[in-house]
């Protein structure tokens, strides 16, 4: 799970609402750090590891029930798009077309006194 860093980066630093707070390379570095920061909305980007996927965010919902987790990527399938859905992802989005609605999506769930966590 690494997220398409300069894509996401030109898109939310603009907006001083949201913090990007750090990275991460992997499902393991991913988890540890959603459980450290326990933000209100983490996003995910969905590499080939469907397991590794299904575990981070088991993990995400174990450590903070109410985390909204978007998860995008350029494979956006309809069946992949309802199995994420069924595991617990609260948002699906295709990385070349639907990026852009991240903006509304984080803005409308984060709080003020916590971060906002691209994994």
């Amino acid at each position: 799970l690494v997220t398409d860093r300069e894509r996401l980066t030109e898109l939310l630093s603009p907006f001083p609402e949201i913090d990007l707070v750090g990275y991460v390379q992997d499902g393991t570095e991913a988890l540890a750090t959603f459980q450290s920061l326990l933000p209100d909305v983490v996003v995910v980007s969905l590499a080939s590891d469907v397991g590794l996927g299904r575990d981070l965010i088991r993990g995400i919902h174990m450590a903070r029930p109410s985390a909204v987790v978007v998860m995008h990527t350029r494979q956006a399938s309809s069946p992949l798009r309802r199995l994420w859905l069924a595991l617990g992802v609260d948002y699906f989005l295709d990385t070349d077309f639907e990026l852009e609605s991240l903006i509304g999506i984080v803005v409308a769930h984060r709080s003020e006194n916590r971060p906002f966590v691209v994994l």
